[in-house]
């Protein structure tokens, strides 16, 4: 059993580092200094790779989240103290990650979708410069 609760800690805190500390900040960043550049240019070319470096750390940040979030469930299952749905258990001990990747999705609409292109946690963001 300990073996399998090293692993089970293990997944854990992989998911912790490489979801949380590298992909979701990242693509926070990113979505809120495209949003801003395009409150401030407009579209450019520049703007249109940035736009692409984006969807592809997004991308990016839900495949790591999904293969973080199954490879704990699976340690979960091999130590025996998670019947049933490992995944959703998984999932919801882990919610408040997910709704910050649910809002770094929802900044990356908000660049099409608000008029200045930025999007904060009451809604779209005026941007006065």
């Amino acid at each position: 059993p300990a073996a399998e609760e090293k692993k089970a800690l293990g997944a854990g805190r992989k998911f912790v580092l490489r979801v949380l500390t590298e992909n979701l900040i990242q693509a926070h960043l990113q979505t809120t200094v495209l949003g801003l550049s395009l409150a401030l240019e407009g579209w450019t070319p520049a703007s249109c790779k940035m736009l692409v470096s984006v969807l592809l750390s997004v991308v990016v940040l839900l495949w790591k989240t999904h293969g973080g979030l199954r490879t704990l469930a699976e340690a979960l299952k091999e130590e025996g103290d998670c019947p049933g749905s490992n995944y959703c258990t998984v999932c919801l001990a882990f919610s408040p990650a997910i709704l910050c990747i649910v809002y770094a999705i929802a900044k990356m609409v908000a660049i099409f979708t608000c008029p200045d292109h930025v999007l904060n946690v009451t809604g779209c963001a005026e941007v006065d410069f």
